[in-house]
């Protein structure tokens, strides 16, 4: 199922500390989590899709941000009617 911008992920892998943005996050992703997509990257022929992704928690503060490549998530499909 493609990912595109503002569609909602899960976590399937482990994420390179390298890719988390630290300045910006208070965690890590964990596999399991849910975030919002908000920027997919440009990529070239041959190269695996990746997605800046946020996690966000109840009080609205970022949880964390990260580069994911598309290996490492799956698109949560949207309820019926839902958003």
């Amino acid at each position: 199922m493609k990912i595109s911008e503002y569609d909602v992920v899960r976590v399937i892998a482990e994420i390179p500390a390298d890719r988390i943005d630290l300045s910006a996050s208070q965690g890590r992703p964990q596999i399991g989590d849910l975030g919002a997509v908000v920027l997919v990257h440009t990529v070239k022929p041959n190269q695996e899709p990746a997605f800046i992704v946020e996690c966000v928690g109840s009080d609205g503060h970022t949880i964390w941000l990260a580069d994911i490549l598309a290996s490492e998530l799956e698109r949560v499909p949207s309820s019926p009617g839902g958003t």
